[in-house]
């Protein structure tokens, strides 16, 4: 438990506590935007991966640059805000979307000129992965979504299940010092676990399609709390949702030998 009204003792490894939320967005989007405007892949010889997803799909992107995953591959990605999700089928997606999203995810994704950007980026790739804030509706949906994409036979598919470390505090962590802070977990809602485990059901009994569940490898299999600290005492996420480069370098070290990204051409 968190003591309020401790006294505040500065550290130097929480200098990332003090940066400014800009700082902060700035590490999530960087590495990731550096490749938006990539429209085709070029190296014929390289693995060619594309990067579907909102901004966990930037998260995992700098998880598996940190980790030097997939470091051989060219990369290109394919990015669709949260609010209108990852869909492809015969129900009307603008049923589920906010009312306040509706006119942005109508110009952004649902319309031909995005989807015929995206069937050609799948068409050259050799993997594609879905890295997503997936939302309950979506997740449901999802195996006939990766259908609905056509992608082609010869191409690996990777769903990257969501991620979530519940509600931050950062005032209330700077008098507990480092050594005491990797115990201290945070209840991460409902929510998020059912979604989670519609994915991993969706997917378990799945060949082609790779479900890498995200919440069981940094959180536990049946756990309902996530950590909020590296085992260094870093703190993993700044708002909850979006990893911190420790929290980035430290997930990838947990994904740097799973064998789903043990890929070649």
């Amino acid at each position: 438990m968190i003591t309020k009204g401790a006294p505040w003792r500065f550290n130097p490894n929480d200098i990332y506590m003090l940066t400014t939320l800009t700082a902060r967005t700035n590490y999530v989007n960087d590495r990731y935007f550096s490749l938006y405007k990539r429209v085709g892949f070029r190296d014929s010889d390289r693995l060619k991966a594309l990067l579907i997803g909102d901004s966990f799909s930037q998260d995992f992107y700098n998880m598996i640059a940190e980790a030097g995953i997939l470091s051989g591959a060219e990369f290109r990605v394919n990015y669709i805000q949260a609010a209108c999700q990852i869909y492809r089928g015969q129900d009307d997606p603008f049923a589920f979307i906010n009312e306040a999203d509706k006119t942005s995810c109508k110009r952004d994704v649902y319309n031909d000129q995005f989807i015929a950007l995206q069937d050609k980026l799948i068409a050259d790739a050799d993997v594609a992965i879905f890295a997503a804030s997936w939302l309950q509706w979506s997740a449901e949906r999802l195996n006939k979504t990766i259908a609905n994409f056509n992608i082609p036979q010869k191409a690996k598919v990777i769903v990257i299940g969501r991620k979530h470390f519940g509600a931050i505090a950062i005032k209330e962590y700077f008098s507990i010092p480092l050594d005491r802070r990797n115990v201290l977990r945070n209840d991460v809602g409902a929510d998020h676990l059912e979604t989670n485990a519609i994915m991993k059901k969706a997917f378990e009994n799945q060949t082609r399609i790779k479900f890498v569940d995200l919440h069981a490898i940094v959180c536990g299999e049946e756990s309902r709390s996530c950590p909020i600290f590296t085992p260094e005492g870093l703190l993993i996420s700044f708002d909850g949702a979006h990893l911190t480069e420790a929290g980035a370098k430290y997930i990838g070290s947990l994904l740097k030998d799973h064998p789903t990204f043990v890929l070649s051409k």
